[in-house]
């Protein structure tokens, strides 16, 4: 577990120096705004070309082999940016880059989930996400260290990932094989209330992690103001990963999942009161940042429980795909919401959002309720 919570930092470094460092020497290049968006969609599709055959490639693989592989084409991608490629080089990069690190997402979720039991489960998630939480943060300052322009910074990128390729070969195989070489899209279906909890979390934290910066500015807290409510949500998220991890292995996970849709739901309240208040506004965006990250680890920890040992991988490879296809929507919802109702249309569009899954997931859970309910009186009848 400690040793996959490195490689997840790891992982989480090279993703968070990705972003700084390819729009930063697009635009130095001289590439438009439009290139450089287009650049970044990229990544994301890497996850939708490789999503569907991470299951396959597990079980012929296996778990540290296909671990080990991703990360050296990471690094391979990464090089490629030394010989100052053009536009179409830098794209290219950027989608093979995309699929090691889709790839890396999706199966070290699902091997944390295959060997940890079930009582350490919210224990070893909330460890794993505090890391990657870290990892993502520490990659824009080392942007700051080394820089973005020349080689050192495509140096830092390759050897963090050659780094993480070279400490996955110290880890077993798990003991069981995976039960499904595809992606089992009827498990999918049946784990559809879980999984749609990633597309939620990736729309709402791209549109939070978008716009709160011009939120700021519109609401008068200047540049710096507005910058350090982007702190306080990455803040949040890491001081909260912890507590709740640690929460979910004592008490119901199902329940748990409710408290912390509700206080999402909260954190919009108080943000839509920061628009007149700067320490209310902190105080949305700190607990947006725990609760909304809550949300995207409680739902794995529910679908480790449920699905290790049967089709984790299809189910993982699900849930980072949602999360992808959240996060296309969240940046241009968020801006069209910003745009249109100012300030206060960011905490409108997130607490709408996430009030609409509550309200589904309630719906959910009344007609699984109404079929067992109904399935008792079945059994009953037949019995008399």
């Amino acid at each position: 577990m400690a040793l996959l919570s490195v490689i997840g930092l790891l992982e989480a470094m090279v993703f968070g120096l990705t972003h700084p460092i390819y729009a930063l020497n697009l635009q130095q290049a001289g590439f438009s705004e439009s290139e450089i968006g287009f650049n970044a969609t990229l990544g994301g599709l890497g996850v939708f070309l490789v999503g569907p055959f991470v299951p396959w490639l597990i079980a012929r693989a296996g778990y540290r082999n296909f671990t080990v592989f991703c990360f050296m084409m990471a690094a391979a991608a990464i090089g490629v940016l030394a010989v100052e490629p053009g536009f179409a080089g830098w794209c290219i990069s950027r989608l093979l880059l995309g699929v090691a690190l889709g790839s890396l997402w999706i199966l070290t979720e699902a091997w944390l989930n295959e060997i940890v039991p079930d009582t350490a489960r919210g224990r070893a998630n909330s460890v794993f996400q505090f890391c990657y939480s870290i990892g993502f943060m520490a990659g824009p300052v080392l942007v700051i260290a080394v820089g973005f322009a020349g080689h050192a910074p495509i140096a830092a990128m390759a050897l963090l990932a050659v780094t993480g390729g070279i400490a996955a070969l110290f880890l077993p195989q798990p003991r069981t094989a995976e039960a499904h070489a595809r992606l089992d899209l009827g498990v999918a279906r049946e784990a559809l209330p879980l999984i749609s909890v990633a597309f939620v979390t990736g729309l709402v934290e791209t549109a939070l992690y978008t716009m709160l910066p011009i939120f700021g500015q519109k609401a008068g807290f200047g540049e710096d103001g507005s910058l350090s409510l982007l702190i306080a949500l990455s803040v949040g998220a890491i001081s909260l990963a912890l507590p709740l991890g640690l929460l979910s292995d004592r008490y119901s996970r199902t329940l748990l999942l409710a408290c912390v849709t509700g206080g999402a739901l909260l954190s919009m309240v108080l943000l839509m009161a920061g628009t007149l208040s700067y320490a209310m506004a902190l105080a949305g965006t700190f607990l947006a940042g725990g609760t909304i990250i809550g949300m995207y680890s409680i739902s794995l920890i529910i679908l480790g429980q449920q699905y290790a040992q049967r089709a984790l991988a299809s189910v993982a490879a699900c849930y980072s795909m949602s999360y992808a296809l959240g996060s296309t929507f969240g940046g241009v919802m968020g801006g069209a919401a910003v745009e249109k109702g100012g300030a206060i249309g960011l905490p409108l569009l997130v607490g709408a959002v996430i009030g609409a899954y509550a309200v589904y997931r309630i719906v959910v859970a009344g007609q699984h309720h109404v079929y067992k309910s109904g399935g008792r009186q079945r059994a009953q009848w037949k019995r008399t």
